[in-house]
């Protein structure tokens, strides 16, 4: 969270917050992927791998709307509000 805090503070005032959300997609993004893996290794006992494979099955939700989420907040934002934020 610091990390965060010390892009936020470098970014344009005007597209401040923006990074609180992209940040929040790309967790809910990477977090779906990692949660898929679990279920399938056996050396978890089973009811840890039915836990995480219930919770991946939320996460697949999260994933999907923060990607629709994504792919329609990019091309609203301007040229300079990309340069900003992309990085």
């Amino acid at each position: 969270m610091r990390r965060l805090d010390a892009v936020r503070r470098r970014l344009d005032p005007r597209v401040r917050g923006l990074e609180r959300l992209l940040f929040a997609v790309v967790s809910e993004t990477l977090i779906s992927t990692v949660l898929t893996d679990i279920p399938r290794d056996r050396r978890l006992p089973g009811a840890v791998r039915d836990l995480v494979r219930d919770h991946a099955e939320d996460e697949g939700r999260h994933h999907a709307y923060f990607r629709d989420l994504l792919q329609r907040l990019w091309p609203a934002l301007s040229a300079r509000e990309r340069a900003c934020a992309g990085p």
